[in-house]
């Protein structure tokens, strides 16, 4: 199936049949109701869960292609974006994410994880991160717990029974702003620079020594 306008009426068919049946519809029924060829849905998603699978999946790139749109200037405001935004993108089929997130997007190994593995790095693109943050949030484990911070947190906004989910809303205005502060500190950068200083200078021999060799590798190489 390589027409996308095809794929995305069948997951919106999917999702539709799934509220009315509180159940994942055979794709024998995606076909009856869409008209598309049954052949061609089983090739394309293979099970029946497969079409749900996809709509969370889908809404990681769509989320990241509408905060690219608003080019938000900080970490923080880019961050704030990425997790707002989302949550718009989940009200769209508000009944259906209520009874299937856990089953389709927070379960581990979920493709909606894997979308927000590979996405979440570039929202972390800014010259504001410093280096080694940069490197140590976007590499395992630290991504791992990022991802299932991120999922937890939508999560919570999923059960949140309060007025305009003001709570979970709250929680995630914190949470945002809390992951900014850490991305874009300077200790661990100043804190390396300082230690590179000290051995380049020979108060720690023997990194300085190490430092050294490394650079004259480089630069014979």
């Amino acid at each position: 199936m390589e027409d996308p306008e095809q794929i995305q009426t069948a997951v919106d068919a999917a999702v539709a049949l799934y509220v009315e049946h509180g159940r994942p519809a055979s794709l024998d029924h995606i076909a009856e109701r869409t008209g598309l060829d049954v052949a061609e849905l089983h090739d394309e998603f293979g099970t029946v869960d497969g079409p749900l699978v996809r709509w969370f999946a889908n809404l990681v790139p769509r989320c990241e292609a509408l905060v690219a749109e608003l080019a938000p200037a900080t970490v923080e405001d880019r961050l704030g974006a990425f997790a707002f935004v989302m949550l718009d993108l989940l009200e769209e089929e508000p009944e259906f994410v209520s009874m299937a997130f856990d089953d389709y997007a927070a379960l581990w190994g979920s493709a909606y994880r894997a979308a927000l593995a590979e996405t979440l790095p570039r929202i972390l693109e800014s010259g504001e991160i410093p280096a080694v943050n940069q490197f140590v949030l976007t590499a395992p484990p630290s991504s791992w717990v990022a991802v299932e911070a991120f999922v937890r947190m939508v999560q919570a906004w999923v059960d949140d029974r309060s007025d305009n989910r003001d709570r979970s809303t709250a929680l995630i205005d914190r949470l945002v702003r809390f992951y900014a502060e850490i991305a874009t500190n300077q200790t661990v950068s100043r804190g390396i620079d300082v230690v590179r200083y000290a051995a380049e200078a020979g108060y720690i021999p023997f990194v300085g020594d190490w430092i050294r060799g490394k650079q004259t590798e480089a630069a014979d190489g």
